[in-house]
């Protein structure tokens, strides 16, 4: 009888560490990268390239899939460039400005996650643009 109650408490004590890891698993999840901002995101499944699918909303098990995101931010006044990448702890790679788009594409070593472009590594991408900015990691894929 003694070991019935000690297995059946191991069993109760096992199930909670499992309930409250998923839970702080899916609060994890569902604040990402840019927790901090609220906008309009777009989150990259199965793939940090063009190639992912994207959507806006994660469900069910979606966030084991997550590769990338990003999410817009409408404003009127641009951003602090600077002030968010350092926030983030990133140093800028390079920029370019097409189409009225300003580009900031970075490096921060606290994401492991990378990809190369123009042969170099990026996982911060911050684009400003006419009505709002994005901020994106890897980097932004779509429209701004």
């Amino acid at each position: 009888m003694f070991f019935w109650w000690i297995k059946r408490g191991i069993t109760a004590l096992l199930a909670g560490v499992i309930a409250v890891g998923i839970c702080l698993l899916v609060s994890v999840a569902s604040v990402g990268k840019f927790g901090a901002y609220a906008g309009e995101r777009t989150y990259y499944l199965d793939s940090a390239s063009s190639q992912g699918l994207q959507t806006s909303r994660l469900e069910g098990l979606d966030f084991l899939r997550v590769k990338g995101e990003s999410v817009f931010i409408a404003s009127d006044t641009q951003p602090h460039v600077q002030e968010i990448i350092k926030s983030y702890g990133a140093s800028v790679v390079w920029t370019e400005q097409i189409d009225g788009v300003t580009s900031y594409y970075c490096y921060t070593p606290r994401w492991k996650e990378t990809v190369v472009v123009n042969g170099r590594r990026v996982n911060l991408h911050i684009a400003c643009v006419n009505g709002g900015f994005a901020l994106g990691s890897p980097i932004i894929f779509g429209g701004y």
